[in-house]
């Protein structure tokens, strides 16, 4: 297709989407420059590494792939010990179940009260005392819940994964190695032709 039929096709597709809208919508919408377009792709950057470092002070545990690997987005690259925080992760959940009875006792507990609310044998100050101790019981579940997420997210940083596809390189190859926070544990090459496949895509479906 030559560059002037591509043009006089893009016109009338922008023609009949206006109309489109116009007859949904009853309101006039104004065309897009295609430079404008051009000009807003031409703009987005394209990653080609990814810098990787620990998010956390730990010992190195597992190293999963060896320098020059090719990688997929998302893989596991290496792995902090990360015992102690599993095992805190393990006494949170058990908090969480035991707040969760006490919690379920208090509301039982404040329900039988208030069946009888207006009788002889409960006083209106032991409801208010039984709802008090549920206000109670739910914050301590509350408190577990948030300890508990605080955790995973701990245990998250002794994890290092690839953001993006490619070969990595300067991983450490001493297991036991104990690392600081913002320590760089090696760096993801991205395949810069993917770069180049991108652009061409773009353009091609412009």
């Amino acid at each position: 297709m030559s560059a002037k039929n591509l043009a006089q096709a893009r016109q009338s597709t922008q023609t009949i989407f206006k109309i489109i809208l116009c007859s949904l919508t009853g309101l006039e919408i104004l065309p897009v420059p295609y430079s404008f377009v051009q000009q807003a792709h031409a703009q987005i950057p394209c990653i080609t590494r990814q810098e990787l470092s620990a998010r956390s002070l730990g010992i190195i545990q597992k190293i999963h792939v060896a320098n020059g690997t090719k990688v997929k987005k998302g893989t596991l690259i290496l792995e902090l010990d990360a015992r102690m925080i599993k095992a805190g992760l393990k006494e949170g959940n058990a908090a969480i179940d035991a707040a969760k009875g006490n919690e379920e006792l208090a509301q039982d507990a404040t329900m039988r009260l208030e069946k009888l609310k207006g009788s002889e044998s409960v006083s209106e100050q032991q409801i208010v005392e039984a709802r008090i101790r549920l206000a109670q019981a739910k914050a301590v579940r509350r408190q577990a819940e948030a300890a508990v997420e605080r955790v995973k997210v701990q245990l998250e940083d002794t994890q290092i994964k690839a953001d993006l596809p490619g070969l990595v390189q300067g991983l450490p190859s001493i297991i036991g190695m104990p690392v600081q926070p913002g320590q760089s544990m090696g760096r993801i090459e991205a395949d810069a032709a993917l770069c180049g496949s991108n652009k061409e895509n773009k353009n091609k479906s412009n």
